[in-house]
């Protein structure tokens, strides 16, 4: 039992090592680009779905897996914004932010285990809400970093469409998240600067998203603020309890 979980451990790494193999090859910009994209993004689905059959539970409790899930939705998002707007460059030039995701999980130590506190269904509607709602972000940020390099309209329409998309769900990981903070910690709110910073990321995007209903904002100033966002929610879930000081409460 033992080795056969050791076997699928590894067969699991080798199929993200993979799966950033193949979103590698898009960047070449060949003419199957798109065929090793999606390539790509169903092997690492195909990863995540093992990863939760070897562990027993949604593999969203350990920032090897949460990593890897950032490039997941990443992928899916940049997928959904190429197909509306036709654009390939939104995957040429988003394809390598999924690639680093990637290999950052892949050198993350896996722990292969979760806290009771964790182990609850309301953490994992929290996180794949949550974690879903970066990858969409991201594609945002693309979008909008291509716009402000070539003043393509459509981009910058996609970038309010994805953001705008990100922000609700956000909104909705953070209600969830509270009730599963709650549930494990009996309040709703303890003042650590994870959760301040979580809810700064919701104010600055929900700056930006009506910031971006007034026409003379729309253009250059939208598409600058929008592709800062990403950065933003990037700090809260990287930056805080490394640079800023947290308690462990969750991640």
């Amino acid at each position: 039992m033992i080795e056969a979980f050791a076997e699928l451990q590894e067969l699991s790494s080798w199929l993200l090592l993979a799966a950033a193999i193949l979103y590698i090859l898009v960047i070449g910009e060949s003419r199957y680009a798109k065929y090793y994209f999606w390539a790509g993004l169903l092997i690492h689905g195909v990863n995540f779905l093992m990863r939760g059959l070897d562990l027993g539970w949604v593999p969203l409790a350990e920032k090897h897996d949460t990593i890897s899930f950032i490039g997941f939705s990443l992928a899916l998002s940049l997928a959904y914004a190429e197909r509306k707007t036709r654009n390939d460059r939104l995957l040429l030039f988003g394809t390598p932010l999924v690639v680093a995701f990637l290999f950052i999980s892949f050198l993350s130590r896996r722990q292969d285990e979760i806290s009771p506190f964790l182990n609850s269904t309301w953490f994992f509607l929290h996180s794949v809400t949550y974690f879903g709602s970066l990858g969409m972000l991201g594609a945002g940020m693309v979008a909008g970093g291509l716009f402000l390099h070539g003043r393509v309209s459509e981009l910058e329409q996609m970038q309010y469409r994805m953001l705008l998309y990100g922000w609700i769900i956000y909104t909705v990981a953070l209600v969830l998240g509270s009730i599963w903070f709650f549930v494990a910690y009996g309040t709703y709110w303890l003042w650590t600067s994870k959760e301040l910073w979580s809810t700064l990321t919701w104010f600055y995007l929900g700056m930006y998203a009506h910031a971006r209903l007034m026409p003379r904002f729309r253009g250059w100033p939208a598409a600058a603020m929008g592709t800062l966002g990403f950065a933003f929610a990037l700090f809260t879930y990287f930056g805080v309890g490394t640079v800023i000081p947290s308690p462990p409460t969750a991640f």
